[in-house]
């Protein structure tokens, strides 16, 4: 199947779009992205939607204004209105004390979503490919995930009042760069792809093409175990929030959790609503850490964050913050 079918497919099959749905497209001038808004172009001539271009500019490379230019002329070329950010990245990172590319994730969504704001945009859409979800499932995996890790990127979520959605997630980036060859469309190379001082990449360096020399098919493998996991995980979290309606009494400062009434359920309910409950940081390690105190038979108070202390009593534990 063609890229164009199969991205109009996977947009009817999901229902990512319905008529009359204002678009953002968050273009970095990558080939995903490009093939992303060279994709929406040719929908919005079969389809009443109106979108929109916007472009990060994060200042951390020499040539970051001249991928800004690139991507102001593709959508010059195409129609569509361009809204270029510029965001300080640096800066983000030493404020908030988190690495570069976290800081660039957080400070994206959070222009992408008040440009959207702007133009009264329901929908931000994105160039995720199925490599960057089997991708995301191998370093979930290598983090000791859960099952919820192995869902991978999911195709559509909420940020604040919008949706995020990503049309391309079941498309492999051999698909992209042969629609893009077709197309004889241009595109800018991120020089820091490159680098393998990130994670990602050097899984998708070295990690993955080790891998596929085992199983040559194994982004649609990872891609279909992620489909499966995202299936699953949407029942379970049902389950669990029910469980939690049940047997948990949440406000600002204080958690309660009815021990008689959880000890109702079994072990994955369990871990899920102890997840969904827990305040700050909610690592494997802190679940099982919490589910030990609880199943200890002793009651006890730990530090569970530098703002929170969990008080387990008799048939109730509680969290509570200093």
């Amino acid at each position: 199947m063609d890229t164009w079918t199969a991205f109009k497919e996977d947009i009817a099959h999901y229902r990512l779009i319905k008529p009359g749905s204002r678009i953002l497209l968050a273009v970095s001038g990558g080939p995903d992205s490009v093939c992303l808004a060279h994709l929406f172009w040719r929908l919005s001539k079969t389809m009443p939607v109106t979108i929109f271009i916007a472009h990060m500019d994060h200042g951390l490379r020499r040539e970051s204004h001249a991928d800004a230019n690139f991507v102001r002329l593709l959508g010059k070329k195409l129609g569509i209105d361009v809204t270029v950010e510029n965001v300080d990245i640096r800066r983000c990172s030493a404020r908030d004390s988190i690495s570069l590319e976290t800081a660039g994730r957080d400070e994206r969504y959070r222009a992408l979503a008040a440009i959207a704001a702007r133009l009264r945009c329901s929908l931000i859409a994105t160039g995720h490919t199925a490599n960057d979800n089997a991708e995301t499932v191998l370093m979930w995996l290598l983090r000791g995930t859960g099952p919820d890790g192995l869902c991978g990127i999911p195709r559509e979520r909420p940020l604040g009042r919008r949706s995020i959605i990503r049309p391309l997630l079941s498309l492999p980036r051999t698909s992209i760069m042969s629609y893009i060859r077709s197309q004889r469309l241009s595109f800018r190379t991120d020089r820091s792809n490159s680098s393998d001082a990130f994670t990602r990449n050097r899984i998708r360096h070295h990690l993955v093409p080790m891998m596929e020399s085992f199983n040559p098919r194994l982004v649609e493998h990872l891609t279909a175990v992620s489909q499966l996991f995202t299936q699953d995980s949407a029942v379970l979290r049902s389950r669990a929030a029910a469980a939690v309606r049940r047997c948990a009494r949440i406000t600002p400062n204080k958690i309660h959790l009815d021990l008689n009434m959880f000890f109702r359920y079994n072990k994955s309910t369990q871990m899920r609503v102890l997840k969904s409950i827990l305040p700050e940081k909610k690592s494997v390690a802190q679940i099982q850490q919490t589910m030990h105190l609880i199943f200890s038979g002793n009651d006890g108070i730990i530090k569970f964050s530098r703002t929170w202390n969990i008080t387990k009593e008799s048939n109730n534990l509680c969290f509570a913050r200093r």
